[in-house]
Protein backbone atom coordinates (compact mmCIF):
# COMPACT_ATOMS: atom_id res chain seq x y z
CA UNK A 1 0.00 0.00 0.00
CA UNK A 2 1.89 3.64 -0.98
CA UNK A 3 1.45 6.51 1.65
CA UNK A 4 -1.41 7.84 -0.99
CA UNK A 5 -3.53 4.70 -0.18
CA UNK A 6 -3.26 5.14 3.37
CA UNK A 7 -6.86 5.68 4.86
CA UNK A 8 -5.51 8.41 7.31
CA UNK A 9 -1.82 9.13 8.32
CA UNK A 10 -0.43 6.69 10.28
CA UNK A 11 -2.42 4.24 9.32
CA UNK A 12 -1.38 0.78 9.90
CA UNK A 13 -2.62 -2.68 8.56
CA UNK A 14 -3.25 -4.95 11.15
CA UNK A 15 -3.36 -8.64 11.03
CA UNK A 16 -5.63 -10.87 12.63
CA UNK A 17 -3.79 -11.78 15.62
CA UNK A 18 -2.91 -8.10 16.06
CA UNK A 19 -6.66 -6.98 15.97
CA UNK A 20 -7.58 -10.36 18.28
CA UNK A 21 -4.73 -9.32 20.89
CA UNK A 22 -6.12 -5.29 21.13
CA UNK A 23 -9.52 -6.89 21.61
CA UNK A 24 -8.52 -9.20 24.16
CA UNK A 25 -6.39 -6.76 26.36
CA UNK A 26 -9.45 -3.70 26.03
CA UNK A 27 -11.80 -6.67 27.12
CA UNK A 28 -9.69 -7.70 30.06
CA UNK A 29 -9.57 -4.01 31.28
CA UNK A 30 -13.28 -3.55 30.88
CA UNK A 31 -13.73 -6.68 32.95
CA UNK A 32 -11.70 -4.48 35.63
CA UNK A 33 -14.03 -1.65 35.40
CA UNK A 34 -12.07 0.55 33.57
CA UNK A 35 -14.99 1.85 31.85
CA UNK A 36 -13.13 4.24 29.68
CA UNK A 37 -12.04 0.89 27.52
CA UNK A 38 -15.63 0.80 26.09
CA UNK A 39 -14.87 4.60 24.33
CA UNK A 40 -11.61 3.12 22.93
CA UNK A 41 -12.55 -0.49 21.71
CA UNK A 42 -15.80 1.44 19.73
CA UNK A 43 -13.09 3.93 18.11
CA UNK A 44 -10.56 1.02 17.60
CA UNK A 45 -13.07 -0.67 15.82
CA UNK A 46 -14.49 2.03 13.91
CA UNK A 47 -10.87 3.03 12.72
CA UNK A 48 -10.51 -0.58 11.58
CA UNK A 49 -13.70 -1.24 9.90
CA UNK A 50 -14.12 -3.61 12.53
CA UNK A 51 -17.37 -5.78 13.77
CA UNK A 52 -17.64 -3.96 17.37
CA UNK A 53 -17.25 -7.32 20.03
CA UNK A 54 -20.27 -8.65 22.36
CA UNK A 55 -18.89 -7.44 25.39
CA UNK A 56 -18.19 -3.62 23.92
CA UNK A 57 -22.27 -3.51 22.09
CA UNK A 58 -23.54 -4.63 25.16
CA UNK A 59 -21.56 -1.97 27.27
CA UNK A 60 -22.33 0.52 24.70
CA UNK A 61 -26.23 -0.51 25.19
CA UNK A 62 -26.37 -0.49 29.12
CA UNK A 63 -24.28 2.48 29.22
CA UNK A 64 -27.17 4.89 26.78
CA UNK A 65 -30.33 2.60 28.51
CA UNK A 66 -28.55 3.76 32.05
CA UNK A 67 -27.79 7.30 31.21
CA UNK A 68 -31.61 7.82 29.39
CA UNK A 69 -33.18 6.00 33.22
CA UNK A 70 -31.08 8.46 34.75
CA UNK A 71 -31.42 11.90 33.27
CA UNK A 72 -28.46 12.40 32.28
CA UNK A 73 -27.71 15.18 29.37
CA UNK A 74 -30.06 16.95 31.15
CA UNK A 75 -31.74 19.97 30.09
CA UNK A 76 -33.15 21.43 32.67
CA UNK A 77 -35.82 21.13 35.30
CA UNK A 78 -39.45 20.22 35.61
CA UNK A 79 -41.27 18.10 33.01
CA UNK A 80 -38.87 18.35 30.12
CA UNK A 81 -35.59 18.42 32.23
CA UNK A 82 -34.38 15.16 31.37
CA UNK A 83 -34.19 12.81 28.01
CA UNK A 84 -36.99 10.79 29.42
CA UNK A 85 -38.94 13.62 30.79
CA UNK A 86 -38.95 14.73 27.52
CA UNK A 87 -39.90 11.03 26.09
CA UNK A 88 -42.98 11.17 28.39
CA UNK A 89 -44.02 14.96 27.21
CA UNK A 90 -44.05 14.06 23.36
CA UNK A 91 -46.01 10.54 24.50
CA UNK A 92 -48.40 13.04 26.37
CA UNK A 93 -48.64 15.42 23.64
CA UNK A 94 -49.23 12.78 21.23
CA UNK A 95 -52.08 11.09 23.24
CA UNK A 96 -53.74 14.46 24.01
CA UNK A 97 -53.53 15.23 19.90
CA UNK A 98 -55.40 12.39 19.66
CA UNK A 99 -58.24 13.19 21.49
CA UNK A 100 -58.27 16.91 20.64
CA UNK A 101 -57.78 16.70 16.81
CA UNK A 102 -60.85 13.59 17.00
CA UNK A 103 -62.91 16.13 18.71
CA UNK A 104 -62.13 18.99 16.49
CA UNK A 105 -62.82 17.57 13.64
CA UNK A 106 -66.28 15.84 14.85
CA UNK A 107 -67.62 19.57 16.45
CA UNK A 108 -71.51 19.85 15.33
CA UNK A 109 -72.65 23.81 14.55
CA UNK A 110 -72.33 25.81 16.55
CA UNK A 111 -69.07 24.47 18.62
CA UNK A 112 -66.19 26.29 19.13
CA UNK A 113 -62.72 24.89 19.18
CA UNK A 114 -62.63 26.01 23.11
CA UNK A 115 -65.51 23.48 23.36
CA UNK A 116 -63.88 20.58 21.69
CA UNK A 117 -60.81 21.10 24.37
CA UNK A 118 -63.02 21.42 26.99
CA UNK A 119 -64.42 17.59 26.33
CA UNK A 120 -61.05 16.39 25.49
CA UNK A 121 -60.12 17.29 29.27
CA UNK A 122 -63.41 15.70 30.44
CA UNK A 123 -62.28 12.20 27.99
CA UNK A 124 -58.62 12.54 29.72
CA UNK A 125 -59.63 12.67 32.93
CA UNK A 126 -58.04 9.94 35.38
CA UNK A 127 -55.77 9.39 32.72
CA UNK A 128 -52.20 9.58 32.73
CA UNK A 129 -52.77 12.40 29.54
CA UNK A 130 -55.36 14.52 31.75
CA UNK A 131 -55.14 18.40 32.01
CA UNK A 132 -56.87 21.42 31.78
CA UNK A 133 -58.29 22.21 28.51
CA UNK A 134 -55.51 25.16 28.70
CA UNK A 135 -52.37 22.57 29.18
CA UNK A 136 -54.26 20.25 26.21
CA UNK A 137 -54.50 23.23 23.60
CA UNK A 138 -51.03 23.33 24.61
CA UNK A 139 -50.03 19.93 23.89
CA UNK A 140 -52.02 19.69 20.35
CA UNK A 141 -50.39 22.70 19.86
CA UNK A 142 -46.93 21.28 20.11
CA UNK A 143 -47.47 18.13 18.50
CA UNK A 144 -49.16 19.80 15.56
CA UNK A 145 -45.81 22.01 15.52
CA UNK A 146 -43.87 18.48 15.79
CA UNK A 147 -45.45 17.19 12.71
CA UNK A 148 -45.43 20.22 10.55
CA UNK A 149 -41.45 20.15 11.45
CA UNK A 150 -41.60 16.29 10.13
CA UNK A 151 -43.07 16.92 6.73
Amino acid sequence: MSREDEPWPGFEALTEEDVQRELAKRAKAWGYGEYEYLGETISFCSRHNLPLPKWATDGALDAIFYAYVNGYGTTGKGKTGSIQKQSNRRRIDAKRYGVAATLLAERVQGATREDAFNMAHEKLVSTDAQGSAAAIEASYNRHLKRLRNKS
